[in-house]
């Protein structure tokens, strides 16, 4: 199955400016996946915090995710890209864009539903860990958080581990500590 549209190259690097907008590429490196969405007439690109949407000709519909750094390779400063219609087409472990194709693994084609998890680029790490009393680990995944959800749960642990030594006179175990942190997140998730 390939996800194909036709889309002018101008307006088109005009809208994902806005993806790019205010990061340095460190900061834009740290986002896991751009969710392509082409159906009835438009593209909608999707990753954390934002999306960016422009009208296209659509010849076959579908979402697709490609990873954030492949994509910012291929739009961020193109240099292959020229004035005029280009085509993109997006198959299972490859996306073409007008001349250029690259091949990598973590393009996939996704089911044409929505992301169902999202998070803010500056979401706080207690906000990503609400993440496990909202949604289930698949759905996490399937949002393109895995990666960060697993980064915040590390450093949520190495807190708790240093807040265990701080509070060791106390007698205060990491389990009471860690079984404390965690229901106050859960609270706070209960209570939006």
């Amino acid at each position: 199955m390939a996800i194909e549209f036709s889309v002018d190259s101008k307006d088109l690097l005009n809208v994902l400016k806005a993806l790019f907008a205010g990061r340095a590429r460190g900061k834009s490196a740290a986002l896991d996946y751009v969710d392509i969405k082409a159906q009835e007439g438009e593209v909608e690109f999707v990753t954390t915090g934002m999306s960016s949407s422009l009208e296209v000709e659509v010849a076959s519909s579908g979402c697709a995710r490609v990873p954030f750094p492949l994509f910012e390779r291929l739009f961020r400063k193109p240099v292959s890209i020229a004035a005029g219609l280009l085509l993109i087409r997006i198959t299972e472990g490859q996306i073409q864009v007008g001349p250029t194709t690259l091949n990598h693994p973590g393009v996939t084609i996704q089911a044409v539903e929505g992301r169902i998890a999202d998070l803010p680029i500056d979401a706080s790490l207690a906000d990503a860990l609400a993440l496990s009393y909202q949604f289930t680990p698949k759905e996490i995944a399937d949002s393109g958080l895995w990666a960060r959800f697993q980064s915040a749960q590390q450093k949520a642990s190495n807190l708790i581990d240093d807040a265990t030594r701080i509070l060791e006179p106390l007698r205060i175990d990491r389990d009471s500590l860690s079984r404390f942190v965690f229901d106050e997140i859960k609270r706070r998730v209960a209570q939006r």
